[in-house]
């Protein structure tokens, strides 16, 4: 689970393997664990419990190797962002006696684990956001990501108590007002270098999509538990990209969120294209293992990605995670060149072979040539063709997705 077992020996050969093998990212993905202790000790494992100084663990990472690694990501073309939690900490009288940081600043409750980090407080919203850009400069990130374990509600319904009566809600104005000015602050910072003008919003997996949020920050991960099975991908597609179309999700199957192994073949990849592609793999432990999936899932992705902020089509109606026994069906459609991409999955328990569609963008007498990518074959049909007796297409077994390219004419 995220970075806690990288190191300064590791990430080299993780790297080298992905432009040996063709598969470069667009960004490397440096998630939770690189970070000394509040005690100054060195987490093995425990990431959760060990957050709030963020700076690098000099055992895993002495001198610069860090930004080392994150020059040659550079040179070779590819970024890297990185994972910080800025509103919760452990181990307060460490992090005041090794850190400077005051322990009036850290908010603990009767009955909940986690120490929030008031970011309302101005002092605390400095020493906090100084910290993060250091760590961001000195090293040269390129994407800030946010995460966020803590329950916000119940913190600020909580310190509004303390403020007296008649002050419900100045809590979360203060925290909001914050955060959105440290988001500010820390956009400036990674610009500033040449890194990237939005930042990743986390948020324990798709927990901060409000509208000025999403002015900022992108969803990489719109869910944590889309990290799981294809049925619960599909179903979020069809609904969250209605709402916020620049997402991602994982790109394997498996049954836990942290599984290290998981299925990837043509039905899961199909399932995982949105405007972000999390690719999962073990570049360099596995002397053994067959790119040739990961090459030919990330090809097929950049060659249709550029739909996938277009006009978004949902084609069959909304399922829930548990309900497969269905189709799932939608289309991204550019209206400027008349070109687009559909994508159909007959689900793993689906008894029916045919799926009958329309296309709601093309009408009356506009005709449409549509492509399929496994076997060439094409057809062409007018609105008033579907309108009149849909478009039929076929599956040979469960568990197939079917890719076509549209083009109108």
């Amino acid at each position: 689970d995220g970075s806690i077992s990288e190191r300064s020996f590791t990430w080299r050969p993780s790297l080298e393997k992905m432009i040996a093998e063709d598969v470069k990212v667009d960004f490397r993905w440096f998630d939770a664990g690189w970070y000394v202790a509040p005690d100054l000790s060195s987490p093995e494992s425990d990431w959760w419990g060990t957050v709030g100084t963020w700076t690098l663990d000099p055992a895993k990472w002495p001198g610069d190797s860090f930004r080392e690694s994150t020059d040659f990501t550079r040179a070779h073309g590819m970024r890297t962002l990185m994972w910080f939690e800025p509103e919760r900490v452990t181990d307060p009288d460490s992090l005041a006696k090794n850190f400077g940081y005051n322990p009036e600043w850290a908010i603990r409750r009767e009955g909940v684990k986690a120490i929030s980090n008031n970011i309302g407080n101005p002092d605390c919203f400095r020493w906090t956001v100084d910290r993060i850009k250091k760590t961001l400069s000195e090293n040269h990130v390129d994407m800030y990501r946010e995460d966020n374990n803590s329950d916000q509600a119940g913190l600020w319904n909580y310190l509004d108590a303390r403020e007296g009566d008649e002050r419900r809600g100045i809590t979360e104005c203060k925290f909001i007002d914050a955060h959105y000015r440290m988001w500010d602050e820390l956009i400036a910072c990674t610009l500033s270098y040449g890194g990237c003008g939005f930042v990743d919003s986390c948020a324990s997996g798709g927990g901060r999509n409000d509208l000025e949020s999403l002015r900022r920050g992108v969803p990489v991960l719109r869910s944590d538990y889309d990290r799981t099975s294809t049925a619960i991908r599909l179903s979020m597609t069809s609904a969250f990209n209605r709402w916020v179309p620049f997402c991602g999700a994982s790109c394997k199957e498996s049954s836990g969120q942290l599984d290290a192994a998981g299925v990837v073949d043509q039905y899961v990849w199909r399932a995982s294209y949105l405007p972000i592609l999390n690719v999962v793999s073990q570049f360099a432990q596995d002397p053994d293992q067959d790119f040739g999936p990961l090459r030919a899932g990330m090809k097929e992705w950049k060659r249709m990605n550029r739909y996938l902020l277009k006009e978004f089509y949902p084609l069959t109606p909304w399922h829930t995670e548990e309900e497969n026994t269905g189709f799932t069906a939608y289309a991204f459609y550019d209206p400027d060149d008349g070109t687009g991409v559909l994508l159909a999955f007959r689900q793993e328990k689906c008894d029916e072979d045919t799926l009958s569609l329309t296309l709601p963008f093309i009408d009356g007498d506009a005709a449409c040539v549509l492509t399929d990518e496994d076997t060439g074959e094409t057809v062409r049909l007018t609105g008033t063709e579907m309108a009149a007796r849909g478009f039929e297409l076929k599956f040979g077994q469960p568990r197939v997705a079917r890719l076509l390219w549209i083009r109108a004419e």
